[in-house]
């Protein structure tokens, strides 16, 4: 979330536009959008796209922004699979928290993590399958200067790394707190 507050703090754009894919329940994108209105850090129009292929999803994403930032930013929920609803659209940001999750790994997670939709978590090609498609095509949806955020699996830094580095010059790995490999950052 840092990066993409900084990314808006050192925005000159009288606009930005934020893609928020595989949102489900919106927490990532709608998080930003309070986060900036909240403590005023970004005065002109911000707007947030929040989209997910579950109309489950979308059903509790589009309450939560109803309840939390409607008032403060101007958004829509839109139901697709990552970018095919959005076909020449192009964005400031696109965030994503996609299904990264090896169908091995996924025996191993917590009962309480279980308790997500399996094709909410679950992805083939080793858990980079949507992070692979993202990447892929991001380039397609983002404005000059764009960014991009996606959450990836500890364990995906480097191949994550090494296929953006295919399309991208510029990308690199961001650490969590506990110092493990968590998110894709890629800047055009």
């Amino acid at each position: 979330m840092e990066n993409v507050i900084d990314y808006i703090k050192d925005s000159k754009k009288e606009q930005i536009s934020i893609l928020d894919i595989c949102t489900g329940s919106g927490c990532i994108g709608i998080s930003v959008a309070k986060f900036i209105k909240d403590n005023n850090i970004y005065s002109k129009n911000l707007s947030l796209t929040l989209s997910d292929i579950s109309p489950e999803a979308l059903k509790i994403a589009s309450i939560n922004a109803k309840n939390l930032i409607s008032s403060s930013c101007n958004y829509k929920v839109v139901e697709s699979d990552l970018f095919d609803g959005f076909k020449n659209e192009k964005f400031d940001i696109i965030t994503a928290n996609p299904p990264y999750v090896s169908k091995n790994e996924y025996e191993t997670l917590a009962l309480e993590v279980k308790n997500e939709p399996y094709n909410a978590l679950v992805s083939s090609d080793n858990g980079l399958f949507h992070i692979k498609k993202i990447i892929k095509n991001a380039k397609n949806h983002l404005n000059p200067v764009g960014l991009l955020i996606t959450e990836i699996g500890e364990n995906q830094g480097k191949d994550a790394l090494d296929f953006a580095l295919q399309y991208y010059n510029n990308a690199k790995i961001i650490k969590d707190l506990a110092n493990k490999d968590r998110f894709l950052r890629i800047s055009i």
